[in-house]
């Protein structure tokens, strides 16, 4: 499962790593926070780490002479998409990924994000397939 997700402050499709169970004490849009600031109970991994290799995908996205550029992250922010991601690695961290994308046309369009998204599915799917 690969999610998606806008980050304000990202300039490139942002290839998250790893997520994390606990730190979550902001509110979300309807003022929730989870009571224990926590993903998942505290008997499970303070951190989970993809088994796909982000910079293997990096490095696929930024040879591939896309307008769009990547970069690796092992900080996916503490909040909604950090949550979703330790959600699904606790699942299944052999095929799950998370990409933070800039806003649309901050700085690249739709069809390029698209492209962009594309090529670095392709190259998370070389690793899972193996």
């Amino acid at each position: 499962m690969v999610h998606v997700g806008v980050s304000g402050v990202a300039h490139k499709l942002t290839l998250e790593q790893q997520a994390h169970n606990d730190g979550y004490d902001r509110c979300d849009m309807q003022g929730m926070v989870p009571t224990t600031r926590l993903c998942v109970d505290e008997s499970c991994h303070h951190l989970i780490v993809s088994s796909i290799d982000m910079s293997l995908v990096c490095k696929d996205v930024n040879e591939a002479n896309l307008k769009v550029s990547s970069v690796v992250s092992h900080d996916p922010g503490r909040y909604l998409c950090d949550f979703t991601y330790f959600l699904s690695l606790h699942t299944n961290k052999d095929c799950s990924a998370f990409i933070h994308v800039p806003p649309l046309d901050a700085p690249y369009t739709a069809s390029e994000l698209a492209v962009g998204l594309r090529t670095a599915i392709c190259a998370m799917l070389k690793q899972v397939l193996v």
